[in-house]
């Protein structure tokens, strides 16, 4: 295999990758580190593939354009739905604290 095959292997299946390793330690930790994998994981993972799309090695791969588009689209979603987990729990967290 040459470098360029490569590189376009690495540009498709790097977000697959990625999320894989996110849920496997987000699945090893629990409290503050897993919320911490949770934020920071997706964010440096768009960051990285952002940076490896810009980096010009592989020109016209339309596939790796559109899995970019569509990992953008989810990660905003994912974020208000983070969001809005996170809350949930902070609430029902403070909720059982006040009842003795």
């Amino acid at each position: 295999m040459d470098l360029d095959s490569f590189l376009v292997l690495l540009e498709i299946f790097f977000p697959v990758l990625g999320v894989v390793i996110i849920v496997i330690l987000a699945g090893m930790t629990a409290g503050k580190e897993k919320w911490a994998v949770l934020i920071i994981g997706p964010a440096i993972l768009l960051g990285l593939q952002f940076l490896l799309i810009q980096s010009g090695w592989i020109d016209g791969n339309l596939l790796t354009m559109a899995i970019f588009g569509l990992f953008m689209m989810a990660a905003y979603y994912y974020y208000i739905i983070l969001l809005i987990a996170g809350l949930v729990k902070l609430w029902k967290h403070y909720k059982s604290k006040e009842t003795p």
